[in-house]
């Protein structure tokens, strides 16, 4: 292991878990990663989130214009939202749909100082290091374009990939550069220190990208 590897295993389950499937490419089925899962299940901030997930939003979305309602999001971020759920899928993953959402959210940060639809902008606050992926940012965009691996060779994918190396401290670690109070009792809750999570989420892409 690389020192910054066994920063990672030192961090909480959820990030040990990862590491070992991401980072170590270890199957599902190793001793080792059914160890880290079943650690990782028992987390008490995973099972906050279990929990909380018994009481999902189930009001129905009867209009585009219900912006109020707590899963409704705009253009940007549906595609975005749209494009990860057909990566899941290997066969959809260059597919004509998936590489039409990804060349959109690829055009929107070449044009990112002039094209905002839905008031969605690639700016400042977009390009802040944060976690979990759940908003539309850089990170989040980044991880998942990277998963294609036609988009790798991609100049615009590459611009973000640097833009993104430059943000990492001298042991390749990343800090995180906004957060939101409800996050703050995890480890990436917090603008102070590197973040485990937010460092493989980084780590795990760039990687992709050969870096």
């Amino acid at each position: 292991m690389t020192p910054l590897v066994d920063w990672l295993m030192q961090g909480p389950a959820w990030v040990q878990y990862r590491t070992r499937r991401d980072l170590h490419k270890q199957k599902e089925n190793h001793p080792e990663v059914m160890t880290a899962h079943r650690a990782m299940l028992a987390d008490v901030h995973v099972q906050e989130v279990i929990q909380q997930l018994e009481q999902w939003e189930s009001t129905v979305i009867s209009s585009h214009k219900s912006a109020g309602h707590p899963l409704h999001q705009p253009c940007p971020y549906a595609n975005l939202v749209m494009l990860k759920t057909l990566a899941l899928d290997s066969k959809w993953r260059e597919s004509k749909a998936s590489l039409v959402a990804a060349e959109t959210l690829l055009s929107l940060w070449t044009h990112s100082k002039t094209e905002h639809p839905y008031q969605f902008y690639m700016g400042t606050d977009f390009r802040k290091l944060k976690a979990p992926l759940v908003w539309y940012d850089l990170l989040h965009v980044f991880d998942l374009l990277t998963q294609t691996p036609i988009l790798r060779r991609d100049k615009r994918l590459n611009e973000m990939a640097t833009f993104i190396q430059n943000k990492a401290d001298s042991d390749g670690r990343f800090t995180p550069e906004s957060v939101w109070q409800a996050w703050s009792d995890w480890e990436f809750g917090q603008k102070k220190e590197p973040s485990r999570w937010v460092t493989l989420i980084a780590q795990r892409a760039l990687k992709r990208m050969g870096i």
